[in-house]
């Protein structure tokens, strides 16, 4: 279905994952954005368009995708946890990354992205896309990272209407964080972004501290937008 959908490029196309109701919307002059639910998601961003050199939206968004690369240049081995469109393995790409793994649980995003994201990422040989639930692979993962990155995994979306749990809730835990810890060389990077409210920004906030026994270094935009923490 995501094939068909995809083929056709409309201005809007509905396509159903396991996971989620996916919309994508094409705009003209701008890379497509990606809907979770009718709810905004993701830019597929191009960091060689004219539009990404100006003072715009897609300037400040690529920003937050340099982040992790000031504290972890030119990485031999990163790890990018939530992998969605492909901003993120884009990001690694350009900034050095020699070998990438780039999980995503949800595998109509991931085609999506591989089909129309315009840089094209995971075309690149440097690399691997592996369809799988990130906490399943972070604890069978036998490779050693000098950068994890979590892409912006917020779904916007509750398990429940009766209830606030997310569908990234059980990724983004003390455990999980512990277990993520463990794949990291020494001197590696852990670095989460996210677009959340300022209550789930010091949620994860005090669990990094709890799981690296320190507190996190915070990047947040002007307009409170997105948040970083490594």
């Amino acid at each position: 279905l995501a094939g068909m959908s995809l083929g056709r490029s409309p201005e809007r196309a509905e396509i159903f994952s396991p996971y989620q109701n996916l919309n994508l919307v094409h705009q003209p002059r701008m890379p497509p954005i990606l809907q979770i639910g009718h709810h905004f998601y993701q830019h597929m961003l191009d960091a060689e368009s004219p539009l990404a050199r100006d003072e715009d939206l897609p300037r400040i968004k690529l920003g937050c995708y340099q982040i992790p690369y000031r504290y972890r240049p030119e990485p031999d081995r990163v790890l990018v946890v939530g992998a969605g469109t492909g901003n993120d393995v884009a990001s690694a790409l350009r900034w050095g990354g020699a070998t990438i793994d780039a999980v995503e649980i949800a595998p109509a995003i991931l085609h999506i992205g591989q089909t129309l994201h315009p840089e094209a990422p995971y075309a690149s040989d440097r690399v691997r896309t592996v369809v799988q639930d990130a906490r399943v692979f972070i604890r069978h993962a036998e490779e050693q990272y000098d950068l994890i990155v979590y892409g912006f995994v917020d779904t916007q979306q509750a398990l429940s209407g009766q209830g606030g749990i997310r569908l990234e809730s059980y990724l983004h835990t003390v455990e999980a964080f512990l277990e993520a810890r463990t794949r990291l060389r020494e001197e590696g990077v852990l670095c989460i972004s996210t677009a959340a409210s300022r209550n789930v920004c010091l949620k994860l906030y005090r669990m990094l501290e709890a799981a690296f026994r320190h507190p996190p270094v915070v990047h947040a935009t002007p307009e409170g937008r997105h948040t970083t923490m490594l």
